[in-house]
């Protein structure tokens, strides 16, 4: 859009329109500007960190350091540009808690989409924190309890992965019996 003008009003752009007229005095002009939308990174873990083991660095933090990491990388995530994550999970309903304190404005961040805890079966890729699921029964029951926690969505680890021991991608976690 050429020649346009953005209200922001604390912090949050109001409005988009094309300009008329002469500029307030307080505007900001922005001729060479590109304005960009909000991003959205759909693989996060907020709460890690950027260490060459950040599950055994998270897990070995007491939940409240966890949580406040979490919140600091929500914030600085935000600060870059990043308007909307999905956290692809988190232990301890550390991503949930981090969503809710977004949503309540208690802290800055950007929209949390969160699922909660994953799901693997027992020994399977990300079973350090994740929830071990062997039969249809629990595999059942693990999902209608990240549900009443309050997901956005699931996560399935259907395969091994790059950063566990003794697994490739190409191993099939699931299947039927």
């Amino acid at each position: 859009m050429q020649d346009a003008v953005l209200i922001v009003e604390d912090g949050v752009v109001t409005e988009v329109a094309s300009r008329a007229g002469e500029l307030p005095a307080d505007a900001v002009r922005l001729d060479d500007a590109t304005v960009l939308p909000g991003l959205v990174d759909c693989h996060v873990h907020l709460p890690f960190d950027a260490s060459a083991d950040p599950v055994a660095a998270i897990l070995a933090m007491p939940v409240p350091a966890a949580t406040l990491q979490g919140v600091r990388n929500a914030q600085t995530i935000l600060r870059h540009g990043v308007t909307t994550v999905r956290d692809v999970s988190s232990p301890h309903g550390i991503s949930l808690a981090i969503r809710d304190a977004v949503a309540q404005e208690w802290v800055d961040g950007p929209d949390v989409r969160p699922c909660g805890t994953h799901l693997t079966i027992t020994g399977g890729h990300g079973c350090a924190f994740g929830i071990e699921v062997d039969s249809i029964d629990q595999i059942r029951t693990a999902v209608r309890s990240q549900i009443k926690a309050g997901a956005d969505h699931l996560k399935v680890m259907a395969t091994g992965g790059v950063y566990s021991l003794r697994q490739t991608p190409e191993d099939v976690q699931f299947r039927r019996p």
